[in-house]
Order: C-alpha cells, then sequence, then structure tokens
C-alpha cells in the first residue's frame, strides 16, 4: 500500500472473517474478506460491497491434521471432500463474466451499509 502512496491503519483485529460484519456495522470502518462471504452476509448485516481499488495478494487457504491422522478413514474422507468441493469452485467473478476456468476469488472492501 505504501508504494501506492496509502498508509494502513489497523483499529481491530478479528479471528476469522465471518466476524468482519457485525463490528462493521454501524461505523465507519471498512474490512477485506472474501466476495462470497461479504455477499452472505449482506444478506442480514447491511453491507456496502466495492471492489478494492489495489491489487492485494491471493488468500491460500490450509487444511491442517495432526499427524496420528494420517491414515483416519474419516480424516481422509474428510480432507478428500474439502479439496474436491475446493476444486469446484468458481470464482464469482468467472461466474459473473461466464469464465469456465477456475480464477483466483477477488478480495472485496466491506463497510456498514
Amino acid at each position: 500500500m505504501h508504494e501506492h502512496g496509502f498508509k494502513r491503519r489497523v483499529e481491530v483485529v478479528v479471528q476469522s472473517f465471518s466476524m468482519i460484519p457485525p463490528i462493521l456495522s454501524g461505523t465507519n470502518r471498512i474490512g477485506t474478506m472474501p466476495l462470497r462471504l461479504a455477499q452472505y452476509c449482506a444478506k442480514t448485516t447491511p453491507l456496502r460491497i466495492v471492489e478494492l481499488p489495489l491489487p492485494i495478494p491471493a488468500l491460500t487457504e490450509a487444511v491442517q491434521w495432526p499427524a496420528l491422522h494420517n491414515t483416519d478413514p474419516a480424516s481422509l474422507w474428510m480432507r478428500e471432500t474439502l479439496m474436491q468441493e475446493g476444486a469446484r469452485m468458481v470464482s464469482p467473478r468467472a461466474t459473473e463474466h461466464q469464465s469456465a476456468p477456475r480464477t483466483k476469488p477477488g478480495r472485496f472492501k466491506v463497510s456498514a451499509g
């Protein structure tokens, strides 16, 4: 952000993206979160969703588990299911533009309604 002439001011840090909308509600704060989650939250929380003016690094999702579950059938099933569902997902932008290939999800800024 500095290379674009912006200074970042962090006032609140949360443990998950889903905590952002209730914290923004009724304030003039902004937050950055994945578009699909912002759209889902906007159904019940007054949010304004706008595209970020600057590119930001892609978000990497990770699955972690204890090594003792490496061969556990239930853990294997869960990991395989998560990977299959993740592979099926298409960026919201790709859906809007009718693009078939998977693209990286966009990052969007949300603010109170």
